[in-house]
């Protein structure tokens, strides 16, 4: 199983969940994803999605409107 790098901000009494982009993290930065592909288990930020989206055209990637496909549980 895939590991994700997570950092938790808290608002107030909320608190929000940021998810680093998994090829810039590799590059050594700390980008925050925009996008999360199930099928390559990765988080991808905006400049990273349009290369992969370019090569895994089957691939659906899941944008921060559909949250509940990406890798963690809410509370």
């Amino acid at each position: 199983m895939a590991a994700f790098s997570s950092s938790i901000t808290e608002k107030g009494s909320d608190s929000e969940i940021a998810f680093w982009c998994s090829t810039c993290e590799e590059g050594g930065t700390c980008v925050e994803a925009e996008f999360y592909c199930e099928k390559c288990v990765k988080c991808y930020c905006g400049k990273c999605i349009k290369p992969h989206s370019e090569l895994f055209t089957t691939h659906t990637a899941y944008g921060k409107g559909d949250m509940e496909f990406w890798p963690f549980q809410r509370p």
